[in-house]
């Protein structure tokens, strides 16, 4: 017990005050992480293939296809400010983390 809540009380002021990330945030983290780390060092070659890109006059993306990595990844890093996307990957983290904390909590 971190916070002294009990098992039912809502905790997200208290993940905001402590500066963590809740779940969705989390998740939205790790994915951004990954995609930030493809993108620099094309690792792992399995992911990195999926972001090889074609041009296409119409929309030939399938519902599944909107959810695998390569899209929803892509979609999530493409929103990002700008001044996020363009630093290391160790200042990419902790840049990542502020904004999530700042503007999705």
């Amino acid at each position: 017990m971190v916070c002294g809540k009990r098992k039912y009380d809502h905790v997200s002021a208290d993940f905001k005050r402590l500066g963590w990330l809740n779940a969705e945030q989390l998740t939205t983290y790790h994915r951004l992480c990954l995609i930030k780390r493809v993108i620099t060092t094309e690792s792992p070659a399995g992911i990195a293939e999926q972001f090889l890109t074609t041009e296409h006059e119409h929309d030939t993306r399938t519902r599944g296809q909107l959810r695998r990595l390569s899209f929803s990844g892509a979609d999530l890093f493409n929103k990002l400010p700008q001044a996020i996307r363009d630093v290391g990957v160790s200042r990419f983290k902790t840049s990542l983390t502020e904004w999530l904390l700042r503007d999705t909590g």
